[in-house]
């Protein structure tokens, strides 16, 4: 039943209530009370449901033992219903520890949530800078689809798809230009990507 959620959930935005309807169905069925939490908030966080969804990340968070990979799945998937809500990248950074990852996090994704904590009026840390500038014209365009449909196509309120995108947004486009941007993203964050 998760699988067929998170699959509708995947998909197509128009299916979201069916997909939650099913996880919630099968977390009543489950020995494992923490299995469907990750897609059940990111149902209520693509619903624009921010603090329904924070409050069962939390739990996700209370429940997984501190360093291991749903601990921080959990805290990242919380990091970006915090951004998608309006909280400041610092702020929400901090409320869910963003810089202290783990050593066996995949680089490329701490790099990227790196580039959405650091406000486009800050300066990114060296090693962040270096990494930005290696990535080159056409990685720079990738890396934004990356997070784009990972992390933002499911949010249903554009404000939400923009308060994600904004701050990698203004760092890849301070280096790279406005180009670095699919039109496609663009269109899904409207105005709102540079307020």
């Amino acid at each position: 039943m998760l699988g067929a959620a998170k699959l509708l959930y995947f998909i197509d935005r128009g299916h979201l209530e069916l997909a939650e309807e099913i996880a919630e169905r099968a977390l009543t069925r489950t020995q494992d009370s923490t299995a469907a939490l990750p897609l059940l908030g990111q149902l209520r966080f693509a619903r624009g449901r921010f603090n329904e969804a924070v409050t069962i990340f939390d739990q996700g968070i209370r429940a997984a033992e501190p360093g291991a990979e749903f601990h921080r799945h959990m805290r990242v998937l919380k990091y970006l219903a915090l951004l998608a809500a309006g909280n400041s990248a610092s702020s929400a950074a901090r409320t869910t520890d963003m810089a202290h990852l783990g050593s066996d996090c995949p680089p490329e994704i701490a790099l990227m949530i790196g580039w959405t904590a650091v406000a486009p009026d800050q300066t990114l840390p060296d090693a962040s800078r270096q990494a930005l500038a290696a990535l080159g014209f056409h990685r720079a365009t990738r890396a934004i689809e990356y997070l784009y449909f990972t992390s933002t196509r499911h949010v249903t309120f554009e404000h939400g798809r923009a308060n994600i995108m904004r701050n990698m947004i203004a760092h890849l486009s301070r280096l790279y230009g406005k180009q670095v941007v699919p039109d496609f993203v663009l269109r899904s964050i409207g105005s709102l990507a540079s307020a």
